[in-house]
């Protein structure tokens, strides 16, 4: 079964593989049923589901995702979302994770680079992320 990533997270048992908003979980082999449990509950260490299932698989085509968000919105034409991104609210660390942007908040004073490489304090990461593009 093929799953869609809604919330960006780094897999801690799949050798840290980070996964962004919108990429195909698991990136290979297949998942134990608890660990699939786990990522699609609110019981899980962010709070909130990180994975949806997929009804067919990405070879197949781009197939219909399993999410109550994308029912529940097929009558709105997603303006309440742009508008939230547009006036900046609910911008935190975790959000720029969300859309892919390093430095990475790992927890602590600790960010994670687009090398990998790992800083401590957040302007320390930021400046030396600059430096890297």
């Amino acid at each position: 079964m093929t799953y869609r990533v809604i919330r960006a997270f780094r897999d801690k048992e799949n050798d840290h593989h980070t996964y962004k908003k919108g990429d195909v979980f698991p990136v290979s082999g297949e998942e134990s049923e608890e660990r699939i449990e786990y990522l699609m509950s609110p019981d899980n260490k962010l709070g909130e589901p990180v994975i949806e299932k997929l009804n067919q698989a990405p070879e197949e085509g781009l197939g219909e995702w399993d999410s109550q968000e994308n029912s529940s919105n097929t009558e709105s034409d997603g303006n309440e979302e742009n508008a939230k991104e547009d006036s900046g609210e609910g911008e935190s660390d975790t959000d720029s994770e969300d859309k892919g942007e390093f430095p990475i908040h790992t927890g602590g004073a600790w960010f994670e680079l687009s090398n990998g490489e790992k800083i401590q304090g957040k302007e320390e990461a930021v400046q030396a992320e600059e430096e890297l593009k």
